[in-house]
């Protein structure tokens, strides 16, 4: 039919649903084709089972019955596989988006991890200026108590001196 070669589906149904000319067989047939294919807005794989299953029931000699059966078989493992593709597409979809939160996550300890490297970079930074403070208190402090320990040694003997010229 010129108007299925030419993707008219529109028109191949209307023709179907006027024509006296053609036999009934082959009119379902046709409405096989139309809606097997992928292309055509009437596209459906159950209708596709329905037309085969009533062309063999009403015409089981036809020469179209073979066909349609073939055809609705085909249709039935494309809606399967359409389906599976689907479901294959949702797990994806679902894998992409856990992986995108994963990077996300992922971005996220990162930042973190280099903000606590800065930060532990800032205290040792700070640790090891608090550590020279202390050696430099420490020695001052050594100093300091060697100073007190002259000037006790001083005033003992400033004491020393003073009792022992009383005398």
């Amino acid at each position: 039919m010129l108007f299925l070669k030419l993707g008219d589906y529109e028109g191949v149904m209307t023709m179907l649903d006027r024509t006296e000319e053609i036999n009934e067989d082959k009119k379902i047939f046709m409405r096989v084709l139309v809606t097997s294919d992928p292309r055509s807005p009437y596209f459906s794989a159950s209708d596709v089972r329905v037309y085969a299953d009533t062309l063999t029931n009403l015409f089981p000699d036809s020469p179209y019955a073979v066909q349609a059966s073939v055809v609705a078989g085909l249709m039935e493992k494309y809606a399967q596989s359409a389906a599976e593709a689907e479901q294959l597409s949702v797990k994806l979809s679902e894998l992409n988006d856990n992986l995108t939160g994963k990077d996300m996550e992922n971005n996220s300890l990162k930042e973190a991890a280099e903000e606590y490297q800065h930060i532990n970079s800032e205290l040792r930074k700070e640790n090891e200026r608090l550590s020279a403070q202390e050696r430099r208190l420490r020695r001052e402090l050594t100093d300091m108590r060697a100073r007190l320990e002259a000037i006790k040694e001083i005033d003992l003997q400033i004491k020393q001196s003073r009792e022992g010229g009383r005398e």
